[in-house]
């Protein structure tokens, strides 16, 4: 019986050191596959009680898909309405008019979509350098899942498989098809490689520098407009002395 209880202790022991990867079940495999109607990078141009109302800046569609022999066909909308009324919708904060999202949703009818494996605010609408935000509590595990998703995001689609190490903190990405060349892009202890930025630290962020280019701009049309005075006021004496 002490051997048996031994056994289990070490088979315990092995599975929780095991790195874990992503298996066809979890939600970021499905993301990453195209089980989905689309995947896109959008602004949110209107907020309801209802309704979130999104214009669509890009789309992703993986090189890989998780029914190869029968693909979901992959949307590329124009405009996307997501429902509010069963909660919110995204994963760190309640977004706002002006806001970038990602967003991994499937057609109800028309422009009304649902969320199907993920919707995240995001620092712009460019995939080749977007950050997903994070709140104050996100944990060192979605810390891991954006950095994977940020690294799909970036690469079009084309890098999907990664390796998910808990208790390391570590998170690498497969670099060959045979699964042997690994690259590491997230690591606790440096924590560089995808820096996150909380939703409210990047707003204020946001709003210094939006007062920043409009005062610049304020002083640019003043500086304009005294010398075009000065300019007319010149031109006026000298054509009195003429």
């Amino acid at each position: 019986m002490k051997k048996f209880r031994m056994a289990i202790m070490a088979a315990c022991i092995i599975v929780v050191a095991i790195p874990s990867c992503i298996f066809a079940g979890d939600k970021l495999h499905r993301m990453m596959h195209n089980n989905h109607d689309t995947l896109v990078i959008g602004e949110v141009v209107e907020v309801t009680d209802q309704l979130y109302t999104i214009k669509i800046h890009d789309t992703i569609v993986s090189d890989h898909d998780m029914y190869p022999d029968d693909p979901f066909e992959q949307l590329k909308p124009d405009i996307m309405k997501i429902s509010r009324k069963d909660g919110e919708v995204f994963s760190s904060y309640r977004a706002a008019v002006g806001d970038f999202v990602l967003i991994s949703a499937d057609k109800v009818e028309g422009d009304l979509f649902k969320v199907a494996w993920g919707a995240y605010i995001v620092d712009s609408p460019n995939k080749q350098t977007l950050k997903i935000l994070a709140d104050a509590g996100t944990t060192e595990s979605e810390k891991m899942d954006f950095a994977a998703i940020e690294y799909f995001v970036h690469s079009d689609g084309k890098s999907t498989e990664f390796v998910f190490d808990g208790t390391m903190r570590q998170l690498s990405v497969y670099e060959d098809d045979d699964h042997i060349e690994k690259k590491l892009i997230y690591d606790k202890s440096a924590d560089k490689t995808y820096s996150l930025q909380s939703v409210d630290t990047f707003k204020a962020e946001s709003k210094v520098l939006e007062e920043k280019e409009r005062t610049e701009k304020r002083t640019r049309y003043w500086a304009w407009f005294s010398l075009s005075v000065s300019v007319i006021i010149t031109w006026k004496i000298v054509r009195r002395n003429i």
